[in-house]
């Protein structure tokens, strides 16, 4: 390459042997230089194209893991569908149950006001078979005793035929005589009527035995009679403390029978708006991860 720039020599020869010299190694020095620049930029661009090599590699590397992700993601989305898709087969069914299930209620509520109906009138004629009873019986009874001896004996009789009426007032006994479907509600509610009456009976249970007044041992059978009538007063106390306590404990059972369906449609209700959540927030998720590496490739 020729130079450009012209020099001259302090003596003004234009044949200046060191002039001719120094024009000779600037140009050779500007060819070195030239070379020089040439390399480097060769040189600079091939650790251009290592570093995009590299960056590539990088690219390539974290494109195929991003693949994996996906294709496992993919898997797990397909389980999560197959899953949600069988959890919505049983939401479904359960809320089949559950209308069969207010449909049972509806004809149970029904049928409970018929019993009810059928109750009350069926209470109306024990009330007035029992006064007829009544009736009867005490008549029978003032023939029957004026030709007694022992008034212990009466007493006992008397007592039998009590402790005998209150035990016709069970509820299995009941259930038995009546022939009727009855649920425990409505046996327990009949018994204790049954019960109230005897009691209310009982407080006349002394007067009973006005015949025995002027009994040589009628000192030691009143007080007898007395403690008698207190027993079986607590007796049907009792039992229909028992009516009460065995018709709530049926109310209670057939009440959690009724709810716990109820309790696994919510639950599973729950479960399936758990994992729709759950898909959602994880496709969000993936989303988002798919955005960010593409800006950060970009």
């Amino acid at each position: 390459m020729q130079n450009t720039i012209q020099f001259s020599c302090c003596c003004n020869k234009p044949d200046c042997l060191k002039l001719e010299e120094f024009h000779d190694s600037y140009d050779k020095t500007e060819n070195d230089a030239l070379l020089a620049a040439e390399i480097g930029q060769i040189l600079l661009q091939e650790e251009n194209q290592d570093l995009r090599y590299e960056l590539f590699k990088e690219n390539y590397k974290e494109l195929k893991q991003l693949r994996l992700e996906n294709q496992r993601s993919n898997e797990m989305i397909k389980v999560l569908d197959i899953e949600l898709k069988s959890k919505i087969k049983d939401y479904e069914e359960s809320m089949i149950k559950n209308k069969l299930v207010k449909q049972l209620l509806t004809v149970k509520s029904e049928i409970e006001e018929e019993l009810k109906t059928q109750i009350s009138d069926l209470k109306q004629e024990l009330s007035q078979l029992r006064k007829s009873e009544t009736n009867m019986t005490v008549p029978q009874f003032k023939m029957t005793v004026t030709h007694e001896k022992n008034p212990f004996e009466v007493l006992q009789s008397v007592t039998q035929q009590t402790i005998d009426k209150i035990n016709a007032t069970d509820t299995r006994v009941l259930n038995r005589r009546l022939k009727r479907v009855f649920d425990m509600s409505e046996l327990s509610d009949l018994s204790n009527s049954l019960l109230n009456n005897l009691l209310i009976d009982l407080s006349d249970f002394n007067h009973q035995f006005d015949w025995v007044h002027g009994y040589h041992d009628q000192a030691y059978f009143f007080p007898l009679a007395a403690t008698i009538q207190s027993l079986l007063k607590e007796i049907g106390t009792i039992k229909m403390t028992l009516n009460d306590l065995q018709a709530d404990y049926v109310k209670r059972i057939e009440r959690l029978t009724i709810i716990q369906p109820m309790i696994s449609a919510y639950k599973q209700q729950r479960h399936l708006s758990r994992l729709e959540n759950e898909k959602k927030n994880f496709m969000q998720g993936l989303l988002s991860l798919f955005t960010l590496h593409s800006k950060h490739a970009c």
